[in-house]
């Protein structure tokens, strides 16, 4: 068990009532082990390891050179520094994550399903499920908001399939509001530390920017939110002169996703606070 969000059992039932009877006979018993809930604890050395896999806790790195920073920052008239964190926020929507799956006598699968991605959704959960995609069929319903919370395929559909086939009839499975908040991926939480400088009139020369992504416990769409970041950072001013570094770091949180302009957000807040931080020393 990595995060609180981890599925440890299933139970399929006629009614809600039963089905919530059922679960409460489950007895589970946890060893505490420790925990990483930052990015700069996770990269301590001797820190918990998440996945044997990634002994250093990083998932990913994502790096962007343009120019020659070093000489372009020698050159500079004013260079200022700040550090910036962005924290975590999750998804509301009024349809929380729902999915409906019917094994049909051929052993094909429908899912009835609010994903985002429906065609993608079959190619991506076939392998999960071991059949070929053409043995699978996505009907989208009215989505009751996504906002890319539900642009991946996420255990609970592979489960509410195995159910399925176990119990040889349609199961449906819906999160209750809180299951929604613990459950559903999550923006990424990063953390920036910028470094620019400008001439004395207000010109951009360089930007030096190295950040820390809390990707959680599992890597979804979280992995690419260092590629948008590095847009948005690298752009939006005219920079003539860009490094950037992107760490996306296992924690044992709940993994992140997409979530409203994914990675834009957090590097357009970073950067135009930064901005406003130079123009108050230029005094411009």
């Amino acid at each position: 068990v990595r995060t609180i969000r981890d599925e440890l059992a299933a139970v399929a039932a006629e009614s809600e009532a039963v089905c919530d009877a059922a679960l409460r006979l489950i007895e589970v018993e946890y060893e505490d082990l420790p925990a990483i809930f930052e990015c700069v604890d996770a990269l301590k050395p001797g820190a918990p390891v998440i996945h044997s896999e990634r002994p250093d806790n990083v998932a990913m790195v994502h790096e962007f050179v343009h120019g020659d920073v070093d000489s372009a920052a020698r050159a500079s008239d004013i260079v200022v520094e700040g550090k910036y964190n962005v924290h975590y926020v999750t998804h509301c929507n009024m349809g929380v994550s729902c999915v409906l799956a019917d094994i049909g006598v051929d052993g094909r699968i429908t899912l009835y399903s609010q994903t985002q991605y429906p065609y993608i959704m079959k190619m991506d959960i076939a392998p999960v499920l071991d059949v070929h995609p053409g043995d699978i069929r996505i009907i989208q319903p009215p989505v009751g908001g996504a906002f890319g919370s539900k642009l991946d395929v996420y255990p609970y559909e592979p489960i509410c399939v195995a159910l399925a086939r176990k119990a040889r009839r349609p199961v449906k499975l819906a999160f209750s509001r809180k299951e929604e908040f613990i459950a559903s991926p999550t923006r990424q939480p990063v953390e920036f530390t910028i470094r620019a400088g400008m001439t004395k009139d207000g010109i951009l020369t360089f930007r030096d920017i190295d950040t820390l992504l809390n990707n959680g416990g599992y890597t979804s769409w979280g992995a690419t939110t260092p590629f948008v970041t590095m847009r948005t950072c690298s752009s939006h001013y005219r920079v003539p002169h860009v490094r950037y570094r992107a760490r996306a770091i296992y924690t044992n949180n709940p993994y992140a996703g997409s979530f409203r302009g994914n990675g834009n957000v957090q590097a357009t807040w970073a950067i135009e606070t930064h901005m406003d931080k130079m123009a108050e020393v230029a005094g411009l």
